[in-house]
């Protein structure tokens, strides 16, 4: 999804109602940052992992520079 289609999905809805995103292990949390991040395009395969990977930061410790790289708009 694209900040222009994101932004058109939210403009649906009240400006006042909160953003949650999911939980570590379950139950949601709110969004508490918005940042720009680079990440890794389907560096994972396994079916419990996300597709890509941030490439800065976060603990991450393989090599991902064999994956395509783009920024992404990551929401916390």
């Amino acid at each position: 999804m694209l900040i222009s289609e994101l932004i058109r999905e939210l403009e649906k809805y009240d400006g006042n109602l909160p953003v949650i995103r999911a939980g570590y292990e379950g139950g949601v949390d709110d969004v508490v940052d918005v940042s720009v991040v680079t990440i890794a395009k389907n560096a994972n395969t396994q079916w419990y992992y996300g597709k890509h990977e941030i490439v800065d930061g976060y603990g991450y410790r393989e090599d991902l520079s064999q994956y395509p790289q783009v920024s992404a708009v990551y929401i916390n």
